[in-house]
C-alpha cells in the first residue's frame, strides 16, 4: 500500500507530544488500551494505545507506546506501527481485515531524528492516501508518538473497531518481525463514551434496631442504633456517599433529636420527655444509597475476541425502617 510518508522532526515532536495527547479535552471518552510486553521479537513493542476523544469538537487523538520504535543507531532497517480502524463496524466491507483506514507512523533507522506518519483509507478495491487536513496532526519522541485527527478525517466516524500491529522491514525490503495489539481481537472505541453499559442496584439493607437503655424511660435519654449495608451485585459493600435521614416522635409528636453514622451503624437519640409515660414512642430511619458510574471496566466478546470499555452504572436505592415502642 502507499506509504508516502510526512517527516516531523523527533525534537519538535518532543515538545508538541503532550499538547497533542492532552488537546482532544474532557468532552468525550479517554480510554487505554493494553498489550503484553516481550511478545514482539525483534519489532517495535506495542504495550499501550490510549484513545482520547472530544465528542464535541470531534478531536480524536491516539496516543501510542511501542517500545523498540525509534533505535539508538542505524540498522538499515525501516520500523512501522500501522493502527488498523474499522470504522464502519462492519468486517464484510473495507480491506480484506475490514479496515477501512490506516494510521501509521515509521521511524528509519538511518536517520534515527526523523519520523513519518501517514493515513490511507481503503477506497474501490485499493488504499490510498487520505488529503491532510487542518484537523491532522502527528508527534513523536523516543517510544511514543501521537496522531490527532478529527472524525471528518474518518468519514465522520465516531466509533470504530481498532487494533495496532508492528513491523520490521529489512535494507531488502523483507517483513523481519512483527507485533500484534491485542494479540488477537480488536479494542472497540466510540467517542461518546463507553460500549456498553451494565446498570446494577445498591440497595439499603437495614438491621434490626437496638435500644439504649435497653426500654424508653420517661425523662431519660433514648438512643437507638440501626445496623445497615448495602446490597450490590449480591455483596454486601459499607454504606458510601449515601445519605441517611432519622425521625423521632414521642405520642404523635416530634421531638429535638440527632442523628448520626458510626460506621455501619446509624443513631437517633433524644430525650424522652417526663410527661412522656405510657406514650408510643416512633423512630425511623431512611438509608438511600450512593450512585455512581465507573467507565473503567472492559467487556470481551468470547467469540471474536472483540473488547471494549463498558461503564458501570449503580442507581442507589432506598429504604426505611421504624421501631415503635412504649415510654415506661
Amino acid at each position: 500500500m502507499r506509504r508516502g510518508l510526512t517527516f516531523v522532526a523527533a525534537l519538535t515532536a518532543a515538545l508538541a507530544l503532550t499538547a497533542l495527547a492532552g488537546a482532544a479535552g474532557t468532552g468525550g471518552s479517554t480510554i487505554t488500551f493494553t498489550d503484553a510486553t516481550g511478545d514482539s521479537t525483534t519489532a517495535p513493542d506495542i504495550t499501550n494505545v490510549a484513545v482520547q476523544g472530544d465528542a464535541t469538537s470531534g478531536t480524536i487523538s491516539f496516543v501510542v507506546t511501542a517500545t523498540g520504535l525509534a533505535l539508538p543507531s542505524a540498522d538499515g532497517s525501516t520500523r512501522f506501527v500501522d493502527l488498523w480502524l474499522n470504522t464502519d463496524r462492519n468486517d464484510a466491507t473495507g480491506d480484506s481485515a475490514g479496515n477501512e483506514y490506516d494510521l501509521f507512523v515509521a521511524n528509519d533507522s538511518t536517520d534515527p531524528a526523523q519520523w513519518g506518519w501517514d493515513i490511507g483509507s481503503f477506497v474501490n478495491g485499493a488504499w490510498q492516501g487520505v488529503a491532510q487536513t487542518a484537523t491532522m496532526h502527528a508527534a513523536g519522541s523516543g517510544n511514543q508518538f501521537v496522531i490527532q485527527v478529527n472524525k471528518s478525517d474518518l468519514g465522520g466516524a465516531a466509533s470504530f473497531d481498532v487494533y495496532a500491529t508492528s513491523a520490521v522491514i529489512d535494507a531488502n525490503g523483507n517483513i523481519v518481525a512483527h507485533d500484534d495489539a491485542p494479540d488477537t481481537g480488536r479494542w472497540v472505541y466510540d467517542l461518546t463514551g463507553p460500549s456498553k453499559t451494565l446498570t446494577t442496584a445498591a440497595t439499603p439493607v437495614i438491621g434490626n434496631p437496638v435500644l439504649a437503655p435497653a426500654k424508653a424511660t420517661a425523662g431519660k435519654r433514648l438512643t437507638v442504633s440501626f445496623p445497615i449495608s448495602v446490597s450490590q451485585l449480591g455483596k454486601s459493600v459499607p454504606l458510601a456517599g449515601g445519605k441517611v435521614a432519622g425521625t423521632a416522635s414521642v405520642g404523635g409528636k416530634a421531638v429535638a433529636h440527632t442523628t448520626s453514622v458510626q460506621g455501619n451503624v446509624v443513631k437517633v437519640s433524644f430525650l424522652v420527655p417526663k410527661t412522656a409515660k405510657g406514650k408510643a414512642v416512633r423512630v425511623t430511619v431512611t438509608v438511600t444509597a450512593g450512585s455512581s458510574e465507573d467507565d473503567n471496566g472492559t467487556w470481551v466478546n468470547a467469540a471474536t475476541g472483540e473488547t471494549g470499555i463498558q461503564a458501570t452504572i449503580v442507581k442507589g436505592g432506598s429504604a426505611a425502617k421504624t421501631l415503635s415502642t412504649t415510654v415506661h
